[in-house]
């Protein structure tokens, strides 16, 4: 363990009050990688991550791999030391793309005045899962006919970061609905809707549209943001059909 770090003296007892004696240093080293989205990341395409090899007691360097290739990063910080001690720590950040999946871990190369030989060590790995920045449902389209109660239409994203509300939107031919729902132009009620939310493993979203008439037929998104990340779905086409009687 770390805690057994230290330099060790052996001594021998000899005759006429003479004693002899040898030093030892052994040294625990220990490298280990965290992430600012914990151990088993899921991250979201356009999300940020960080990673921290932060390596344990006189390393003199730290080099990243990716899928047992050397991993190079547009962005990162240099390898420094933690305060006082002889940790050394080395964090990349960077922006998660559809390639930013796989196996992360760290390996430190150390040497010192006990051992002047280079030797090698690593950590154990991160892996790094990827969801796409797309509904796991598209919303579908449907044909209703004029003078139905209601319409629904509806659509299911992922839910890479639980601990955040996200904000979801549902657009009528480019146009957001309000917070209720509801759609206007030129001050006249074209949408009267609702949208619930169920948020669990995934989010999904339910916009429920009454008093059907040809003004509401058109095209229909939702989509959801957290911070900067947005997820917007295809188009689903709301047809209404008018009944007609023979005379």
């Amino acid at each position: 363990t770390e805690d057994s770090s230290g330099v060790y003296t052996c001594a021998f007892d000899l005759s006429y009050d003479q004693t002899i004696s040898a030093l030892s240093r052994v040294t625990a080293r220990q490298a280990v990688v965290t992430t600012s989205s914990g151990l088993t990341p899921e991250l979201i395409v356009g999300a940020t991550i960080t990673l921290t090899c932060n390596v344990t007691d006189g390393a003199k360097s730290i080099t990243w791999y990716k899928d047992n290739t050397e991993a190079a990063f547009e962005a990162y910080d240099e390898v420094r030391q933690t305060g006082t001690s002889d940790d050394l720590v080395s964090e990349v950040y960077f922006d998660i793309a559809d390639s930013s999946a796989g196996i992360y871990w760290c390996q430190a190369n150390y040497y010192d005045d006990f051992c002047s030989t280079q030797e090698t060590f690593e950590s154990e790995n991160v892996t790094l899962s990827v969801i796409a920045a797309e509904p796991k449902t598209q919303p579908a389209s449907a044909t209703v006919y004029e003078g139905a109660a209601s319409a629904a239409i509806f659509c299911v994203f992922p839910n890479p970061f639980p601990s955040i509300t996200p904000e979801i939107d549902w657009s009528f031919n480019g146009n957001v609905l309000l917070s209720n729902g509801d759609y206007y132009a030129n001050s006249e009620l074209i949408i009267d809707g609702a949208f619930l939310t169920d948020t669990g493993d995934d989010i999904t979203t339910t916009l429920t549209i009454t008093d059907i008439d040809e003004d509401v037929e058109g095209d229909y998104t939702c989509s959801i943001q957290w911070g900067t990340i947005f997820i917007t779905s295809d188009a689903a086409t709301l047809t209404v059909r008018s009944i007609t009687t023979d005379p």
